[in-house]
């Protein structure tokens, strides 16, 4: 009997407050180990946590490593592809490292896919790409909406010390700072003991805070002489602010002052006197450096910076690890790097013959999907109205029969029980109908046109969006040299299957669909097991290293 494990998570937490969501997951999911026959060993449940990053998901951890040390086969059951991972890169790590072990996973919502072909590590993988655009798109939207309310005056990042958001606003969008007591009051008596130089240096500011928060009995932080710094550079307590980073200039904001504007200038200039500040401004969205975070260090590992010379004439990357013994060799003008990243990009690209080959086929394996979900909603629509005929029956047939014994009753009931109980399943699964955000064809032509010109888009695109691009092009940093340009780049899996796949093929035109030319490994593993056994060479195919490769990352090569 194959022995099964269910995967189910949802994201949002109003989902768990209304008990929607894991319990609907979970009951498909088990009623499709039952038509399959499984033995049901364990669930994971992730209640209210994001498919985005699979670091922070305990569950999904606990169940990879059960099935790492494994000596049995299991088969995963989820309800989608997107509860297993929103993260292209991760989604295919999790299914590659399945396959190696001798595991499997099975989708109800896509019935027919095989991942270990061609078509099912395409369309799952343009899947897994659909979400994490969608989800940066979604970012995208909800750093506009910060910015807008920023610009209104409304400060909805974290309050700084000694002030909190009003929790009496209906809106949460909408709040004000208002003091923090009594932190506030000890907060603007630092400051103006600072200005009128009562407290001479940075050090009494702090000896003086940890004596004023040990008579309130507030916690002393750690790092006190950080917090210093902080509260005699912060504008926010004069009522005003601004951030660079999202060029929003300097605004007043629905804030309650503790010190006046001509405070707070007397504090910089004391400051300034006694140097016990850093002036320098590191600008980190300089368009002039876009592949400043992810380009690292050959020699060192460490990630390049993008700087100029001290005449601001001349731009390079460099490599500041005093500990890097090559540093002095990498310090590359931009105009080299682009040029090069521009012609990774172009090589990356899908070409247009694949392109259409692998929209064709995708389109035709999701119509598919569609239709023989159609018809499975058709049929179950249809067995719901055969028990509620069945239900009508008995009812009809027990009050038309007289004297019935108790004992039969009560079969009675409990047969209606048994009918009811399986017509409110059948409603459940008619009433789950995932509906996508954005239309299947319209996402795959999304990401199609993206693919297959890559350097162009590169070229028009602002600073925002090349690093949305190098999010989704790239899974890791890059490594990058004068000699050996960009070795080995990490690219996504959508451009790995798609380089495959146009590489395997070398006539467009005769081929139609991938499935063709995919062996049946199972007749091929009989036939290559019987002739082992003739010979007396036989062996357990899931421990030779043959059995590895097929299962490994190789498996969805056309031959």
């Amino acid at each position: 009997m194959t022995k099964a494990i269910i995967y189910c998570r949802v994201s949002s937490k109003k989902q768990i407050n209304e008990g929607n969501g894991l319990e609907s997951q979970e009951s498909i999911c088990k009623n499709w180990a039952i038509q399959k026959g499984y033995e049901i060993v364990n669930i994971y449940s992730e209640p209210g946590i994001s498919g985005k990053d699979i670091k922070n998901r305990p569950e999904i951890q606990k169940m990879l490593k059960f099935l790492k040390t494994a000596k049995e086969k299991y088969t995963v059951i989820a309800y989608d592809t997107d509860r297993i991972s929103r993260n292209t890169a991760d989604f295919t790590n999790i299914l590659n490292d399945l396959y190696s072990k001798g595991h499997c996973i099975e989708i109800p919502n896509n019935k027919i896919i095989d991942y270990t072909s061609p078509e099912g590590k395409l369309v799952s993988t343009i899947k897994a790409a659909t979400g994490q655009f969608e989800r940066e798109k979604i970012l995208e939207r909800s750093k506009d909406n910060m910015r807008a309310k920023l610009k209104e005056g409304y400060w909805i990042l974290k309050p700084p010390i000694g002030y909190f958001l009003d929790t009496n606003k209906t809106s949460q969008s909408n709040r004000h700072l208002l003091p923090d007591e009594p932190k506030a009051t000890i907060i603007q008596s630092a400051l103006t003991k600072f200005a009128s130089a009562e407290l001479d240096t940075q050090k009494d500011v702090a000896d003086f805070l940890v004596q004023q928060f040990a008579q309130h009995n507030l916690p002393i932080p750690k790092n006190i002489m950080d917090m210093v710094k902080r509260i005699l550079t912060e504008k926010k307590y004069t009522g005003y602010y601004s951030y660079p980073m999202w060029d929003i200039p300097e605004i007043k904001g629905h804030i309650t002052p503790i010190i006046d504007l001509r405070t707070f200038y007397i504090i910089q200039t004391r400051l300034k006197q006694k140097n016990r500040l850093n002036n320098k401004t590191y600008n980190k969205n300089d368009e002039e450096f876009p592949l400043r975070g992810i380009l690292v260090c050959p020699y060192c590992g460490k990630k390049l910076t993008g700087s100029h010379t001290k005449s601001r004439k001349y731009p390079y990357y460099q490599c500041q690890n005093k500990d890097c013994p090559n540093r002095k060799k990498v310090n590359i003008s931009p105009k080299i790097v682009h040029k090069d990243f521009s012609e990774l990009l172009t090589s990356i690209s899908v070409r247009s013959q694949a392109l259409e080959l692998i929209k064709q086929n995708t389109l035709r394996l999701y119509n598919n999907q569609i239709e023989y979900k159609k018809n499975i909603l058709k049929q179950k629509k249809e067995e719901i109205v055969k028990i509620n005929e069945q239900i009508q029956t008995i009812i009809q047939n027990t009050f038309s029969t007289k004297n019935l014994d108790s004992q039969t009753r009560s079969i009675i009931m409990q047969q209606i029980q048994k009918l009811n109980e399986q017509k409110s399943k059948m409603e459940l699964e008619c009433s789950i109908e995932k509906k996508d955000d954005m239309p299947f064809d319209q996402a795959l032509a999304t990401v199609l046109y993206f693919v297959t010109d890559l350097a162009g888009i590169w070229s028009k695109a602002t600073l925002q969006e090349k690093r949305t691009i190098l999010s989704i092009v790239f899974t890791d940093n890059l490594y990058y040299s004068k000699d050996n340009k960009f070795q080995n780049p990490p690219i996504s899996p959508i451009f790995q299957i798609s380089d495959e796949l146009k590489h395997s093929i070398t006539n467009i035109t005769e081929i139609y669909n991938f499935s063709d030319k995919v062996p049946d490994r199972e007749k091929n593993d009989k036939i290559k097991d019987e002739k082992n056994t003739k010979s007396g060479t036989g062996c357990d195919p899931h421990k030779s290293n043959d059995f590895i490769t097929k299962m490994g990352v190789n498996n969805h090569l056309v031959p």
